[in-house]
């Protein structure tokens, strides 16, 4: 069996359910936000993803959609402590396979997991994905497929935008001048400047993103 991806932001809980996980057999890999889920999904095959409902900027509903579109034959489990028909209702949409109250004990948790384990595992091939996530915002790149998403939504970006968020992205909390965009996408040749405000401001509209900070004669910086 593969590991298990952990995503929990309360600590002493995520410690409590580990131990116990790990006391049973499991291989626990925890972590804390749903951006660095993300990425371990991307590079590492996963049996199941258990995730708190309410994380961070990214909830355990929205990670399941994008968990199984990185990882389509991994298994997902929701737990909660404030219940509701609703969020009960989005889970099954997006095939999330448990959906646990948070008050069940420790061992009947890692029970439902034995349980599913035996029933619901499939051994799929895994090829690693090379995306790019960002820490807000709910961006996600996926480098080999040129797809951009925001909060599970494809947005339609030209290839020369495609391009420049990567330089962003790549590049995050740094200024990065129009200069190095111009000669990294087209070389040598003669571009004007401003065209890459152009770009920047369709980049902005298409993603509403507030991120992509300009830098006063000189170029842009994302910042997070």
């Amino acid at each position: 069996m593969n590991p298990i991806l952990f995503v929990e932001d309360d600590l002493d809980y995520s410690k409590t359910l580990t131990k116990v996980l790990e006391e049973d057999g499991f291989e626990i890999v925890a972590v804390h936000d749903t951006s660095s889920a993300i990425s371990l999904l991307s590079q590492k095959k996963f049996s199941l993803v258990i995730s708190d409902l309410y994380i961070d900027n990214l909830d355990g509903v929205q990670l399941a959609g994008v968990a199984k579109s990185i990882q389509p034959q991994v298994n997902f489990i929701i737990l909660t402590g404030l219940p509701t028909v609703q969020n009960e209702y989005r889970a099954l949409s997006e095939n999330v396979d448990l959906f646990l109250e948070k008050k069940k004990s420790a061992r009947i948790i890692s029970e439902y997991i034995k349980k599913l384990s035996t029933t619901r595992i499939v051994d799929a091939p895994f090829e690693a994905k090379n995306i790019i996530v960002t820490k807000r915002e709910n961006i996600i790149m996926d480098l080999s497929n040129n797809e951009v998403k925001k909060n599970d939504t494809l947005v339609g970006l030209t290839q020369t935008e495609f391009t420049i968020l990567r330089i962003l992205l790549e590049n995050r909390n740094q200024l990065v001048t129009r200069a190095q965009i111009i000669e990294t996408i087209w070389g040598d040749e003669k571009i004007n400047e401003r065209t890459i405000d152009v770009h920047i401001k369709n980049i902005r509209e298409k993603l509403k993103t507030f991120s992509i900070v300009s830098v006063h004669g000189k170029g842009y910086r994302w910042s997070e």
